[in-house]
């Protein structure tokens, strides 16, 4: 990636420069990248694959069947019968599902990537299924969905070892990553834990058990003391990641024409479509917002059936044959700059009685019962808990992945192939007004920094944009929240 192309058309269509569809049936790979009419390629923080929708549209009887493409080959000239032995795509190759495909989009501006699932062969993708298929005698319309090598393994694939309790998560999930689902080092980006956690597979599927430890791992950051992980796929590999080192990680960067990396402007929303600054220099538009919407802002309802200000909980603990209580406050953490948030706005002090000064954040809404979650085979005199708190952890975890879901932004940019889900970046809204001097203000309770949950990248014959639903955990924006805190495994040790 370059310089930005100040044009402002990363709006453009993309070429598909490459879509094979490899099959057993057939003796070479099939382009399909003629008949694409719209790519739409998917990737979320909570989900663990990456997953693409690739509608095809075919307007002819253009596939032959297998002795004639023989006879090409060898350069036999075909029989008159076999020349008129044409059918269509779906049934003509035929489409199902088990297929590999080689798929390549080209870039519409320089600072674009291209989307490219060609060169390695392990991230080529699978076809899943083929729906809406629309069919008449002058045309073919359906969609193939897509899905990553990993999915398909995952579903072959169990685990049944005996981890040991002394065992960092981190280094279980590598263990996971590698041994079960055969990914590559350099294609995984796993942030190291705290505490260790020692279980056995109960031949679970590799994703569910790296979902189900990323609920229990506490990252190094903040002395140990903040619980919840994500564990995804992007273009660029697997994630295991804390909430906290997501919030406090960097905000999305791109490269000077001279290659040094920079802070990307903030994406802007603005009806012009090209503006300048003081310097009379023109403003990119490849980052402009098309349109947005704010989907969510905080459910007060929800968040106290949900104990996300404070929870009260109860569990057995089997090895020492006893109850154990403990009081959740999300307070507590935030004042105490145990937790990273990305909003400044951080407490809602409503209070309950008019005779007692006690507020929603004081009163626990939420009872939790269980059993104390310190994995199997753990002996008394081993010392892997000291790192964390299982029965607090719990607790937090819960609240922790709710309030990430406080505050929800749907918007659509021009392309920008370069983002993926788990980046920070930077949006500015407008602040309603009722004079047009003013109405270019910043909204500072909507402007700032959010993480992108999910994106699609979408390529059809006409344009090419990117479709963002991006969260944060409070209203504002927190400066130390930008501060780039490298993530170690030092604080384990």
């Amino acid at each position: 990636m370059s310089g930005i192309n100040a044009a402002g058309n990363a709006s453009n269509p993309c070429a598909i420069e490459q879509f094979d569809l490899i099959s057993d049936r057939r003796a070479k790979p099939f382009n399909l990248a003629p008949f694409v009419a719209a790519i739409d390629y998917y990737e979320d923080v909570f989900s663990p694959t990456i997953t693409m929708k690739v509608m095809i549209l075919n307007e002819s009887q253009n596939v032959t069947d297998q002795t004639e493409e023989e006879d090409e080959e060898t350069g036999v000239e075909p029989s008159e019968a076999k020349t008129k032995d044409f059918k269509a795509l779906y049934d003509g190759l035929p489409i199902r599902s088990g297929e590999r495909c080689i798929i390549k989009v080209g870039a519409n501006v320089e600072s674009n990537v291209q989307l490219d699932f060609s060169e390695n062969e392990q991230r080529q993708l699978f076809v899943t299924t083929v729906t809406n298929i629309v069919r008449d005698a002058k045309r073919e319309l359906f969609t193939i969905h897509l899905t990553s090598r990993e999915a398909v393994i995952n579903e072959t694939s169990r685990v049944y070892k005996r981890f040991k309790p002394d065992q960092r998560i981190d280094a279980t999930v590598k263990q996971i990553l590698k041994d079960n689902l055969n990914v590559d080092e350099d294609y995984s980006d796993v942030d190291p834990t705290a505490n260790s956690y020692g279980f056995v597979g109960n031949l679970r599927k590799p994703f569910a058990t790296l979902v189900w430890l990323a609920k229990k791992s506490v990252t190094t950051l903040n002395g140990g003391k903040s619980a919840g992980f994500l564990f995804y796929q992007t273009k660029s590999g697997f994630k295991y990641k804390s909430v906290d080192g997501l919030m406090r990680q960097p905000l999305y960067k791109i490269k000077d024409k001279d290659g040094v990396e920079q802070q990307a402007p903030s994406y802007n929303y603005t009806e012009a479509t090209m503006t300048f600054d003081g310097d009379t220099k023109p403003i990119n538009n490849d980052f402009k917002i098309l349109r947005f919407s704010f989907t969510r802002n905080n459910d007060l309802i929800k968040d106290l059936r949900m104990g996300t200000f404070c929870s009260s909980g109860m569990y057995f603990n089997p090895f020492t044959f006893k109850f154990e209580t403990n009081v959740y406050k999300r307070k507590d953490y935030v004042s105490k700059d145990e937790i990273a948030t990305m909003g400044d706005e951080t407490y809602v002090p409503l209070k309950l009685k008019k005779d007692s000064d006690a507020t929603i954040e004081d009163t626990a809404t939420r009872a939790l019962t269980g059993v104390v979650d310190i994995g199997v085979y753990v002996m008394k005199d081993t010392d892997h808990l000291k790192k964390s708190d299982p029965l607090a952890h719990q607790m937090q975890s819960i609240a922790r992945y709710n309030t990430l879901f406080s505050n929800l932004v749907d918007m659509v940019v021009p392309l920008n192939s370069n983002l993926e889900a788990g980046m920070v970046i930077e949006c500015t809204f407008p602040k309603m007004s009722t004079t047009a001097k003013a109405g270019n203000l910043e909204d500072p309770q909507r402007t700032g920094a959010y993480i992108i949950k999910e994106l699609c990248h979408h390529y059809d014959i006409e344009k090419a944009y990117t479709s963002m639903k991006l969260m944060k955990d409070f209203p504002g924006d927190n400066i130390e929240r930008s501060l780039e805190t490298e993530i170690t495994g030092e604080a384990a040790e």
